[in-house]
């Protein structure tokens, strides 16, 4: 699987965008603080549904079967490469796992059964359309923090919440300018059905939800009452859909 990725992000140019995001990482390091080693990179990845076919079909379906195990291998695809010309370059530190944060866009997934979403079975990659009800206003949220230890006993951690040295057994303390924040913004929709007569009696949903924008999504203006397709993946704990593209239906 991981040559299979290898293989697809040459070929749809992903790394001639990624490759801009570590050099300026690596600046950040150079020119700012050494501390810079532990702060976050953010890897955008835009997909069209057109671009997994022949040779990358069955991994375009494994992703949209198994998003969570995708980024898994992904993850290790990148970091392989990255600390691999880290090494070439004689660079005395190494990218963590923690520090690559993706934001996924896909666009143009079919609006089919085999796709469509349902809050009890679905936790793949799924669509829907739907009517938008209401939308919250923008807040931040945090994507990844960094902690050291004022004893200096170990390297910096990069966790979500503060730990404890592994030597001295002391509350970690966070290094704030290190800090990656972003935004996000709620909807509240509800499926396209509830608004048809006359409603269908069986396979189809009639309850509203919440729907999260984050990054440049949540800059995306929408219209009250009318009708979008939203693809992403449901958070059963959270009870939210993380949407991953959002487009207004024309066809409504």
């Amino acid at each position: 699987m991981e040559d299979v990725i290898l293989r697809f992000l040459n070929e749809i140019g992903a790394w001639k965008e990624i490759e801009p995001l570590f050099d300026e990482y690596l600046t950040n390091v150079d020119e700012k603080d050494k501390e810079f080693v532990s702060s976050s990179v953010v890897l955008p990845l835009k997909y069209e549904y057109s671009m997994f076919r022949n040779d990358f079909e069955s991994l375009g379906q494994f992703l949209i079967a198994n998003p969570h195990y995708y980024e898994h291998v992904l993850r290790k695809v990148i970091l392989k490469a990255v600390n691999s010309e880290l090494e070439n370059m004689s660079r005395p530190f190494r990218v963590q796992d923690e520090q690559i944060h993706f934001v996924y866009r896909l666009e143009k997934l079919p609006l089919v059964d085999k796709y469509k979403f349902y809050p009890s079975i679905r936790m793949s990659l799924s669509n829907f359309t739907c009517i938008v009800a209401g939308r919250g206003e923008v807040t931040k949220y945090t994507r990844q923090t960094v902690w050291h230890c004022n004893r200096k006993c170990i390297p910096n951690v990069v966790s979500k919440a503060a730990p404890t040295c592994e030597l001295c057994h002391k509350t970690m303390i966070e290094r704030v300018p290190l800090r990656d924040m972003s935004e996000q913004v709620k909807l509240i929709v509800f499926p396209l059905e509830m608004a048809q007569t006359p409603r269908r009696s069986t396979g189809t949903m009639y309850q509203k939800f919440d729907v999260i924008l984050r990054d440049d999504l949540a800059a995306y203006k929408v219209i009250y009452g009318n009708a979008y397709v939203i693809t992403g993946i449901y958070d059963a704990f959270g009870r939210v859909f993380n949407a991953w593209n959002i487009v207004e239906c024309a066809d409504v």
